[in-house]
């Protein structure tokens, strides 16, 4: 979903050249820019619904229709932020191949200091901070406590 709404934002024209010579266009290319990250969002949320049942048939405890919402809500959530992450690399990108050689610098910090793979309390206090400012953080420790501890939103 990230590699794609890059390289897909790459075609819409600077704001710039939008306003200065052609005003008449700001409606038609604000229009495509949301039909865009509409039909994006519909489809990471088929995608995060397809991935959530597999998930749900999985675990081996009781999940109460609750904590389904719940985690649904997160992964929305989730869904809207790596949206937001795909268009702030797509605006600073010039063409596909710089695209995507912008990609792992924003995923792999994500997954490494995220508390996914290592916990954050063994970090430097300064890695300690950067992390909590990742949005993956939030969401991992937000999974954790609606499906270990049984919290709602």
């Amino acid at each position: 979903m990230f590699l794609g709404e890059c390289i897909s934002f790459l075609k819409i024209p600077s704001r710039k050249m939008q306003t200065e010579y052609f005003k008449w266009l700001n409606w038609i290319i604000d229009a495509y820019s949301f039909s865009t990250i509409f039909c994006f969002f519909i489809f990471a949320s088929l995608q995060a619904v397809i991935i959530l049942t597999y998930v749900l048939f999985l675990v081996s405890f009781t999940v109460t229709p609750m904590q389904i919402f719940a985690i649904g809500v997160v992964t929305i959530l989730m869904t809207l932020v790596g949206l937001i992450l795909g268009l702030l690399a797509s605006f600073i990108s010039n063409n596909e191949f710089h695209a995507i050689q912008v990609i792992p610098l924003v995923t792999f910090p994500l997954i490494f200091l995220s508390d996914m793979i290592w916990d954050i309390e063994g970090f430097p206090l300064g890695i300690q901070l950067v992390s909590y400012l990742l949005p993956l953080t939030h969401t991992n420790s937000a999974m954790r406590d609606i499906f270990l501890k049984n919290y709602s939103l």
